[in-house]
């Protein structure tokens, strides 16, 4: 509850995609950062507002001219020319990076993406740790906040004291494993949600989700919106396996072992772990899996808080949705609209913990908060749970300014603006000349793509000292108390996000810090948000030749541009509205290719696993992959033929311009990404042409 949503973005896992907002890279693994990387976004999420000037200070410090001859030698450190490109241009492109980036025993894949996260998280460190006395005030607050982090020893020092206050405070009777004299007294379904909701600041009750966002079918307008609650393990299968599969059997000892450094009784912890899985098992199970989340108009199911009255009689639901508007100012009566996105999962829900005993409602509710706090208590709790990455979280905007000043000059946004207008006439010039889709839809199509903006780099106010300043002056910061500290700033966000209640969307909102390493297509305001963190080497070089950049950031942009058109984004109109706009006619025809590609890509295997991608799953992602690549090459072509002559070859590399775009295309996804390389590329007559590929072979199969 209280949580705005994360936009879509290009980095989205083809196993981690998140339902409302599409993305290009896997999304943040909270359990699975360092110590740093938990710092720095906690900081980044206090300090939103501070986050461009450290992207501003990097600009100015790192920008230096690349020679042809350096580019030619960061390409050639990853191409295996040994490996025929037409038999398997993904070991061709990405061969000799493969075999020196080996996969860390601690992860099970190693991405560019996640390098040049690292990167940037080494360069926020070093701007964080400076003492310039003159930093505009947010600034220094997000340096005080960093500093407060780094601090263990402190944090060694107070234990798990803070936490068990939080508990004690909020009610002595509220965490049955923790108390060895608890009874069950007046713990209703109702009493629970109300009393758990927003411990901690953390507004979740866990069992239920809820946060204010647009309305989809009324895109301009904030309203409350239900879903599903996330789970604590990464994947929603690791719940269906068998009952004592050793991921469980961890899970139950991972429980164990911090109620027992919180000083509970290990028997006792250890039986309450038990029935917290039992209990979760059965919640997973009444979730919808992530393909089904896809179905956008079905899962719109409008109503009022006193309809949810009557559907879900087990909770008073106008009492607990008040609570958390109170401490932002706003009443809700029980006429109140609401969105309920997850009326699957609500339906047997209640069903699920009438069977439930309240203790074990209470034990997962708090220990769901107990696990997301973790990263703030002593070493011993930390080591269980593993570091979380905190700071960036924290003060986004401060965090981002830092690396907007170091990283992103002025002249690299005027060359990106200039790239999204080519791949913009690219998409339409492709539209315009699509031979299975009606005048009509296709009318309706350029409509929407009109429509389409973009955020870029960062938001205007960033560089603004007294702006970046206000967006802090209510976070209460201090070193001596991280733990509280964060409290507080969780406090804060719950209530500026409540305050959104019936206000019109504030389009102009940056939902993502500028110096994240991702980008994003937002459905609900038909827009692309490309952070500076992203306009980097090795997608994006000021230096770099053309078909470098429209191969890899030029792709990035025709990526989440697609994502406006394919299996979800479809579905909203060109002011972001969820409603038919296709002809019924276009709709079938879109379904049958979508089939095609499910096919294509169900075929491919995750490295190592033996297990086939779940092309039902990836779809969007698919359609996207291969639209970006399409419109990236045709606008290439277009500023090429503008410019009226060829680019030059790289001194060393035997390639020819367009032979390179394909190859920073590949090089983007240097992992274990093969299929995102694999498909788009075997369904390219662009791609075989450059490399005078055969047909029939394996990069230029008959079938496309």
């Amino acid at each position: 509850m209280g949580d705005s949503k994360q936009p879509p973005s290009i980095s989205s896992s083809k196993a981690d995609l998140l339902p409302e907002m599409i993305t290009f890279t896997e999304g943040g693994k909270w359990m699975r950062r360092t110590g740093l990387e938990k710092c720095l976004i906690v900081t980044a999420v206090l300090l939103f507002a501070v986050a461009a000037t450290f992207v501003a200070l990097f600009a100015v410090l790192y920008v230096q001219k690349h020679n042809s001859t350096t580019d030619a030698s960061f390409l050639s450190e990853s191409i295996d020319s040994t490996v025929n490109p037409c038999d398997d241009f993904y070991r061709f492109a990405c061969g000799k990076w493969i075999d020196s980036h080996p996969i860390p025993t601690d992860s099970s894949s190693i991405q560019n993406f996640k390098l040049i996260a690292d990167d940037v998280q080494d360069l926020l460190k070093e701007l964080l740790m400076d003492d310039d006395a003159t930093s505009p005030q947010g600034i220094q607050q997000a340096r005080s906040f960093f500093r407060s982090c780094e601090d263990t020893d402190r944090m060694d020092k107070r234990g798990a004291a803070p936490l068990l206050d939080m508990f004690k405070t909020a009610d002595p009777n509220i965490y049955p494993t923790l108390n060895p004299t608890w009874v069950d007294e007046g713990w209703n379904l109702t009493e629970i949600v109300y009393r758990v909701g927003s411990v901690g600041g953390i507004s979740s009750v866990n069992i239920m989700a809820w946060f204010v966002s647009a309305d989809e079918k009324n895109s301009t307008w904030n309203i409350i919106t239900f879903t599903q609650p996330r789970i604590l393990l990464p994947s929603r299968n690791m719940y269906l396996q068998e009952r004592n599969s050793s991921v469980l059997a961890l899970y139950e000892s991972v429980y164990t072992k911090v109620h027992v450094l919180l000083g509970a009784d290990e028997a006792t912890a250890r039986q309450d772990a038990k029935d917290v899985v039992d209990l979760e098992i059965q919640l997973v199970n009444a979730t919808e899996p992530r393909e089904r989340r896809r179905e956008s108009e079905r899962l719109y199911n409008k109503m009022t808080i006193k309809d949810m009255m009557e559907r879900y009689p087990d909770v008073d639901w106008l009492r607990v949705i008040q609570k958390e508007f109170t401490p932002a100012g706003v009443t809700v009566t029980e006429d109140e609209p609401l969105v309920n996105k997850g009326l699957t999962y609500y339906d047997q829900l209640f069903a699920i913990l009438r069977r439930t005993p309240r203790r074990t409602i209470l034990n997962y509710c708090m220990w769901k908060i107990t696990y997301s706090l973790s990263t703030l208590l002593h070493k011993e709790i930390r080591d269980v749970l593993q570091q979380f990455h905190r700071t960036d979280s924290t003060f986004p905007d401060a965090v981002g300014r830092l690396y907007v000043e170091r990283k992103f000059p002025p002249e690299a946004k005027q060359r990106i603006e200039h790239m999204i207008t080519n791949l913009r006439a690219a998409f339409r010039e492709m539209v315009i000349e699509s031979e299975w889709m009606t005048n009509k839809t296709k009318q309706a199509a350029l409509d929407k793509l009109e429509f389409v903006k973009y955020k870029l780099g960062y938001p205007d106010y960033l560089m603004n000292d007294t702006a970046l300043n206000s967006k802090t002056k209510e976070f209460n910061i201090s070193e001596a108390l991280f733990f509280e500290s964060n409290i507080r700033h969780h406090d804060q966000k719950n209530i500026e996000a409540m305050q959104k209640l019936r206000k019109p969307v504030d389009r102009d909102e940056w939902l993502v810090s500028a110096d994240t390493v991702n980008a994003f297509y937002d459905p609900v305001k038909n827009e692309m948000v490309f952070p500076a963190g992203i306009l980097n080497k090795p997608f994006f070089s000021e230096q770099f030749l053309d078909a470098l950049n429209y191969g890899g950031v030029g792709m990035v942009i025709g990526h989440e541009l697609t994502h406006g058109f394919d299996d979800q984004g479809r579905t909203y109109d060109k002011l972001g509205n969820l409603q038919a706009w296709w002809q019924d006619e276009d709709v079938k025809r879109f379904n049958e290719k979508k089939k095609c590609m499910v096919q294509q890509y169900s075929q491919f295997e995750y490295p190592g696993l033996n297990i086939n991608v779940n092309g039902e799953l990836t779809i969007g992602e698919d359609i996207a992959d291969n639209g970006g690549l399409k419109e990236a090459f045709m606008a290439y072509r277009k500023a090429i033929a503008k410019r009226g002559k060829e680019e030059a070859k790289l001194p060393v590399l035997p390639y020819t311009p367009d032979q390179l775009f394909f190859i920073g295309f590949s090089q983007f996804w240097c992992s274990n990404d093969r299929d995102r390389v694999m498909g788009p590329l075997r369904n390219s007559e662009d791609f075989s042409r450059a490399f005078n590929c055969p047909r029939g072979s394996p990069m230029n199969p008959e079938k496309k």
